[in-house]
């Protein structure tokens, strides 16, 4: 049984949540980043984990034109789960519903895993502009490092009793 994490990052906090996935799950577990990988091979896979951060107040492109091009093949795996790397605890489920239903209804595992701001990791205009939008100076940190371990119990514990 094979796992394969598949994400988009703007920054880098949905990398390393994939990453930390890859070390905690069991198992054979591959991860693709879909910015460079496009269209990653399904079919060695028995589940298949999505990850996405949030851009311009939408999920990554590449993650959303990912799962609408592969929904067929997403629903016949045995275990399908998301996570969201957002800032906003209030509008991650709203940013999981821009994947195609079929795939969010299937999905026997999703979490909001928080999200970072960074803002010298920004050019200036973008910097000035989040700052604005944010109403912060300072950097944003609000990774949820607990959501993510209570994601990777509930995944074993998934792997475990399947029904």
């Amino acid at each position: 049984m094979s796992t394969l994490i598949v994400y988009a990052s703007s920054k880098g906090y949905t990398r390393e949540c994939a990453l930390h996935l890859q070390q905690q799950i069991s198992g054979d577990v591959d991860v693709a980043d879909l910015k460079k990988v496009k269209h990653p091979d399904l079919s060695g896979y028995d589940r298949v984990i999505i990850g996405a951060s949030i851009h311009a107040s939408n999920l990554q492109g590449s993650v959303k034109r990912f799962a609408q091009s592969h929904e067929e093949e997403l629903l016949k795996k045995q275990l399908l789960a998301i996570y969201i790397c957002a800032l906003d605890d209030q509008k991650w489920e709203e940013y999981l519903n821009q994947l195609p239903a079929p795939i969010t209804a299937r999905a026997q595992l999703k979490e909001w895993f928080g999200g970072r701001i960074i803002f010298s990791e920004h050019f200036f205009l973008l910097r000035k502009f989040l700052k604005k939008v944010t109403g912060s100076v300072e950097d944003l940190h609000k990774e949820q490092p607990e959501r993510v371990e209570r994601f990777i119990e509930a995944y074993h514990q998934l792997l475990e009793d399947p029904a």
